[in-house]
Formats: structure tokens, C-alpha cells, sequence
């Protein structure tokens, strides 16, 4: 039973990133022609991405919000797509 409500949780966490990084590039940066956070770690590498995961992990301590998961989650994936 648990297993069964670990997979459920996962999946609503996963919608919920999935719909905060659509929100995120629809958004903020639409007009732009380079995505900035591309930019920032091409310019200083991961740790601009790896300051960014443990500054919104600090804050969801702090707030309890469940959208700074979701931020931090959104620089975690980044990262990943930089290690394909």
C-alpha cells in the first residue's frame, strides 16, 4: 500500500513540475531568443544550476511552499539534460 501511494505522489509531484517549467517558459522568457539560465551556465557552468537547487531547497525549509520542490526540481532537471 505504501509503494502504491509513493508512485501516486511521484507522479503528482512530476505534474506539478511539469506544469511549473510550462508556466516558467511560456512566461518569463517567451521573447527571448536565448533562454538566460542556457547563457548563465554556459558562461559559469553547473554550479550556477547547483546553487540554484540548494537555494530553493533552503527556502522550501523556510516557506514550506511546495512550488520552491517544484523550482528546485526545474534546475535539477537541467542539469540532468546536461549529463545526456
Amino acid at each position: 500500500m505504501r509503494k502504491i501511494k509513493h508512485i501516486e505522489n511521484w507522479k503528482k509531484f512530476s505534474n506539478d513540475v511539469h506544469k511549473h517549467i510550462g508556466k516558467t517558459l511560456r512566461g518569463h522568457y517567451q521573447n527571448c531568443k536565448l533562454e538566460p539560465v542556457d547563457f548563465i551556465v554556459d558562461y559559469f557552468g553547473k554550479d550556477f544550476l547547483y546553487s540554484n537547487i540548494l537555494k530553493y531547497l533552503c527556502r522550501h525549509k523556510k516557506t514550506g511552499k511546495k512550488q520552491d520542490l517544484c523550482k528546485a526540481a526545474h534546475y535539477l532537471s537541467l542539469l540532468y539534460n546536461l549529463e545526456e
